[in-house]
């Protein structure tokens, strides 16, 4: 019987070692529901500001009035739990652009633009938005606001809407929340 086991422990060792042998030269492509992504080095909060583009083939999202713009991206979450959008949500948070940026600050929901949220599939967008710059906060269930960060970096998500970008579609592409 000990010889049975033993057999049984071998084979399972082996199997178990090919399946991380193989998963770990797999390639990492766009980020699907399977995918965990690594955490978010909370060493830099270094920057970048999004750019307008054109966004094709999304879901249809509530259209902005004429001479605003439209922030739309995919929000990836490693716990499902964290975020309940019908309730806490995606807000877009205004930043003071005369005063140097450390962090985000704390903010009023109220105060802040409320995305549209596709639950199924992350997709959010807001509406409506009129130039300035912005951070892009996650509000947790337990109330947390917690700034989201790009897909994969440590950069906070911060969006520069220039009258430029009226009337178009600002893509953030896919962010995090750390």
């Amino acid at each position: 019987m000990k010889k049975y086991w033993a057999f049984l422990f071998l084979v399972t060792s082996i199997l178990v070692t090919m399946g991380c042998s193989a998963a770990s030269k797999k390639k990492v492509g766009p980020p699907t529901v399977s995918q965990v992504p690594v955490a978010a080095s909370e060493a830099s909060i270094e920057t970048e500001i999004a750019k307008p583009v054109a966004a094709e083939g999304k879901r249809t999202f509530r259209q902005s009035n004429p001479g605003k713009a439209t922030i739309h991206g995919i929000l990836f979450l490693t716990n499902f739990m964290m975020v309940s959008p019908k309730k806490e949500g995606v807000y877009l948070v205004r930043l003071d652009q005369a005063r140097n940026i450390v962090t985000v600050p704390e903010f009023k929901a109220e105060d802040a633009i409320q995305a549209e949220v596709d639950e199924t599939i992350g997709e959010f967008s807001f509406s409506n938005v009129d130039p300035g710059l912005y951070a892009v906060v996650i509000i947790a269930t337990t109330g947390q606001q917690v700034p989201a960060r790009k897909w994969k970096k440590s950069d906070y998500v911060l969006v520069n809407v220039t009258a430029a970008d009226l009337n178009t579609t600002i893509e953030l592409d896919t962010i995090q929340v750390p």
